[in-house]
């Protein structure tokens, strides 16, 4: 066509320079992005497969060889942070042993060449560039019509929308730096497809900015504008196709909980389509022993005396969990914890402290080394900078982790792919809580999680006082290879009397069973009408 010539029209081609390094995103085709196969420092081929995964996915390959500098976000042509590996480039072209050709071709049988074309990561030059051995069947070249039809039917196809705002009365006030709680606030997304089946999820910000700038009626305008019409007008063939379409709409980039509301209903519906739990949908591992799937669950407790709290990890570890939390503050962690640690010598044991330290609570900090914290959330105080030294948060959280033996972890610090960015460039901050719709779905808290293993750092599951609906995906994470176990993933009768998920959610013996009888498929729950009808403020639907 002639449009869009004016740059390129009468002019002469030349060579483009070698690049120094290249960018390679793991997200080149339609479907699930690739896991990495290299990590930073590993030395790599041109043409070396560097990233595969499961289900709608080819391998990607090195372009060049040389040695990786790092396994991390980069921009993408879609306009969002996409898990790449960076190569610096050796000039060598040194090539990968499997690109030798085969000695016999004509030997080859139909399945050999189809795996042949998905290994050399073959896809369409379309717009959907769709991965060319799925097409593929005994004749190279002829449409497998069979598998083509159980991809339409697998379709993600969405006919309406509802929303209900709930408002849930905590049992028992919640103390924390922060603030106290005395009720939850959360929006609830359930997607209707074609067939009646249904997919659900939950937007995990708050009313107020107290603890992200991401508000809940800000998640709710976005979606009502643009994300619910959105689905409602796209046909996927697989959830993971949802966070680039989702990302794109302008200001869903500012607001990640508004995706991650909408974007695992989709996930929980295609496992209801495809009769998968989500555990296995998003690369989890099954026992070895062939127990039942399950996760462990950790619990939290507010801040308070010390034989408040003292009483609290009791129950706590009566119950069966294999982690407590404690809530703390500058006035409470010299006491409470010390407390804690002699009355449970053998207890995992990890502090929040809500941003409630600066640096003049160093010494405060260096005495709780000794006591065996698993880790420390957000020690410092963003608004409270020090007179000398580093202003910039993570600066600050890196400063402090060289000064201190217990590891500093990352959660309401990182609300945004940019301070994201921020903290990875502070080696020293291994340590992350990994809350699902804060970074808005399962597609990018899964690349998080690949990117994270990739660098050694530690990624255990947070949670943000939710419903049975969040506290199930979060559960189904803790199946996923490098995510520790025991996350914030307690039973929500510890918070609330009404819980709006189908069967309950509960935790047995500290231990969350992810396949219950009869909900065995996507997140393993459906909406308790009933329960629903008691906490609800306002439902509205969208076809």
């Amino acid at each position: 066509p002639a449009e869009r010539k004016e740059l390129s029209a009468g002019r002469t081609p030349t060579p483009a320079p070698v690049p120094a390094q290249v960018i390679i995103p793991m997200a080149q085709h339609i479907g699930a992005t690739c896991t990495p196969l290299v990590k930073a420092g590993d030395l790599v081929a041109m043409g070396q497969k560097i990233g595969d995964g499961p289900g709608l996915c080819v391998p990607v390959h090195a372009s060049v060889s040389g040695r990786v500098a790092a396994v991390e976000p980069r921009p993408h042509v879609t306009g969002r942070q996409v898990l790449s590996v960076v190569i610096d480039n050796d000039y060598q072209d040194t090539p990968a042993r499997e690109l030798a050709p085969h000695p016999n071709p004509d030997s080859l049988s139909a399945e050999e060449i189809v795996s042949i074309i998905r290994e050399a990561g073959i896809v369409g030059m379309g717009g959907a560039t769709f991965p060319t051995d799925v097409k593929a069947n005994t004749g190279i070249g002829k449409v497998d019509r069979s598998a083509l039809r159980k991809l339409y039917e697998q379709r993600i196809e969405v006919k309406r929308v509802n929303l209900y705002r709930i408002r849930l009365p905590f049992r028992k006030p919640f103390a924390t730096a922060k603030g106290t709680l005395s009720f939850r606030e959360s929006l609830l997304v359930e997607v209707v497809d074609y067939a009646g089946r249904t997919g659900l999820g939950e937007c995990a910000a708050f009313p107020t900015d107290w603890y992200l700038p991401e508000t809940l009626d800000q998640d709710l305008r976005i979606l009502q504008e643009q994300l619910i019409p959105l689905v409602l007008n796209t046909v996927l063939l697989h959830p993971s196709e949802a966070d680039g379409l989702l990302a794109a709409c302008p200001g869903a980039d500012a607001l990640p909980m508004a995706r991650g509301a909408i974007e695992p209903a989709l996930w929980d519906l295609y496992g209801k389509i495809v009769g998968q739990p989500l555990w296995r949908l998003i690369g989890g591992q099954a026992p070895d022993d062939g127990r039942p799937a399950s996760a462990s669950a950790g619990a939290a407790v507010p801040v308070g005396s010390v034989p408040d709290t003292l009483a609290a990890v009791q129950r706590c570890v009566d119950d069966g969990y294999a982690r407590v939390k404690l809530k703390v503050t500058p006035g409470t962690a010299p006491f409470c914890v010390q407390a804690v640690r002699e009355a449970f010598p053998d207890l995992v044991i990890s502090l929040d402290a809500n941003q409630s330290f600066t640096e003049r609570d160093l010494d405060v900090l260096r005495g709780l080394d000794a006591l065996g914290i698993a880790w420390i959330e957000e020690a410092l105080d963003p608004r409270r900078t020090p007179t000398n030294g580093p202003h910039d948060l993570f600066a600050r959280l890196a400063q402090l982790q060289r000064r201190i033996q217990t590891p500093v972890c990352l959660d309401e610090s990182i609300f945004s792919a940019g301070n994201l960015a921020k903290a990875l460039k502070h080696q020293e901050l291994k340590c992350y809580a990994l809350k699902i719709g804060k970074f808005g779905g399962i597609q990018p808290a899964l690349q998080f999680v690949r990117m994270a293993n990739a660098r050694g750092m530690s990624v255990w599951m947070g949670g943000m006082y939710d419903t049975g609906i969040s506290r199930r995906m979060h559960a189904a994470f803790q199946m996923v290879p490098g995510v520790v176990d025991a996350g914030d993933i307690g039973a929500t009768s510890r918070y609330f009397d009404v819980d709006v998920t189908d069967p309950p959610y509960t935790v047995e013996r500290g231990m969350v069973t992810l396949e219950r009888r009869g909900h065995e498929h996507g997140l393993g729950c459906t909406l308790d009408r009933s329960a629903l009808s008691r906490v609800l403020i306002d439902q509205q639907t969208y076809e």
